[in-house]
Order: structure tokens, then sequence, then C-alpha cells
């Protein structure tokens, strides 16, 4: 199958498009930048899933092609369906001794099958985030600053008196499903909690970025622009346990009962 060799950029086979070499490029780019704390994204076969799950998407969706972010938002599904094979230490990520004696060839080419099905999957319902002039994430971006202002007017006059637009961060919340600001552990059960809503990874999840805003507010109204971009550029979300993102979640829950279910208390 060709795409077993899109990989290797350095081995390109003449019958791709330039276009198409532009985009493996990316990918072979971004492949290794993935998850980068964890030691199993970076053994070869995983990072040659993710790299032809990736181009397949792009081939097969050209209203969005690839775009850097889809890759964070693969890898949850790739942990999962690999734990149907091998125990993995969701701690640590560590890789099992002789992976490859333990997975064999075929059972990857499932784990790929069954990661793009869910990748697509999702992706239909915010997939406007994607496509030129990402509709779907200024929508977001814009419901969150509502959110933000009805909920702490205080914060939201601070961020405008201080030139901070959250733009210039949640931009990255909304593009990534916030698999970037966790740790992969919370990621999954993130994901988990996503999954388990109709409308989990469009609308529940502007909610919980909105939730993100807040909970840090009293900390952020003692800052300036300088102190706010920093903090907030690098959240000490990292370290939380499952704890911490259950009550995040419960207050993404109320928001969104106060807003959702209110016709025109909120505008978007």
């Amino acid at each position: 199958m060709q795409f077993r060799k899109i990989y290797d950029i350095n081995n390109f086979d003449f019958h791709f498009h330039e276009n198409e070499r532009k985009i493996i490029k990316l990918i072979s780019y971004d492949v290794p930048r993935t998850q980068p704390d964890y030691p199993l994204f970076h053994i070869d076969p995983i990072q040659k899933m993710l790299a032809r799950i990736l181009f397949i998407w792009n081939s097969r969706h050209p209203a969005s092609g690839y775009v850097q972010g889809i890759n964070d938002i693969t890898t949850p599904f790739i942990v999962v369906f690999l734990n149907d094979v091998i125990d993995i230490d969701f701690e640590s990520f560590k890789t099992p001794e002789k992976i490859l004696d333990l997975v064999p060839e075929e059972k990857f080419d499932e784990i790929e099958a069954d990661t793009y099905w869910c990748l697509s999957k999702i992706m239909d319902s915010i997939l406007d985030n994607y496509t030129d002039s990402q509709p779907g994430t200024v929508k977001a971006l814009q419901k969150i600053k509502e959110i933000t202002r009805k909920m702490d007017v205080d914060l939201s006059n601070h961020l405008l008196e201080n030139d901070v637009d959250l733009t210039q961060f949640a931009f990255r919340w909304v593009f990534c499903l916030l698999i970037r600001e966790f740790s992969l552990k919370m990621g999954l059960r993130l994901f988990d909690t996503y999954i388990s809503e109709d409308s989990g990874f469009s609308i529940l999840h502007i909610y919980i970025c909105s939730a993100m805003i807040l909970k840090f507010g009293s900390k952020i109204k003692k800052m300036n622009n300088n102190e706010i971009m920093t903090f907030l550029q690098t959240l000490p979300t990292k370290s939380w346990k499952e704890d911490d993102l259950k009550v995040l979640i419960a207050e993404a829950y109320v928001y969104k009962s106060i807003f959702e279910k209110t016709q025109g208390h909120l505008k978007v």
C-alpha cells in the first residue's frame, strides 16, 4: 500500500503531487513532536501509523485538509485501541519491552483503522473549526468571550484593560480540544466525557474552555499583560489529577445549563 511509504520524506514516490508532498513534509515534522513527553509516541510503528492516518485524513477531507492540531486529537484513540492489545502504563506511557513481538503488524493495522474511524467521527461535528477561515473556531472563541463576560465582568474588563485577547491563547484550546493543556491520562478522561455527550466536542468543549479561564480568574485579575499571557500559555493543568478535572467538568456543566437552556441569554 502506497501510504506505508509516506513517512520517509527522503523517499518520495513520484506519483505524489506537489501539494501532497508539502503535506507529507508537514506531517513528518509534526509526528515526532506529538505527545513528546511520552515514550510510546517515540516508537517507529506508532509514528508511522500516525503519519498514515494524518495523510489519509488530508486526502479524504479536502475542505479542511491536514492542519496542525489534528495530530494531537488522534493520540487518545491510538492509546485506547493499543491498550486492548497490551497493558499500557497510564502514568508513564512507557513502551513495553519487545512491543513488536507483542503487537503483530495486523494488529497495528486494526488500531490504525479504528483510530482513523474515530477521528473522522468526531471531526464530522467540528469540521468548520478547520476549514478555510475557520468559522467554527471563530464562533467558539466569541462564545467563550461572552460566557466569561457574563460570569465574571471584572475578569473580562481586566483582560480588556491589559490588551489581552482570548484568541491569543484560547485558539489552541479550541483547535486541539485541550489535549495539549493536560497530561495524556487526563486528556483520555476528558475525551471520555466528550464522547458521552451528543455534542461533547462541539458544545461542551466550549464550556470547558470557559471554565478554564474563569477558574483562574482571581489570579489573573492580579496580573499585568505579560504575566497574564505567560500564565495562560503555560497553565498549571499538566499536573492535575482526576479530581481536579472532575471539578472543572462539573463547573462547565453548570455554565452549559445556564446558557444553553436560556434562549437569547447569550449572544453568539
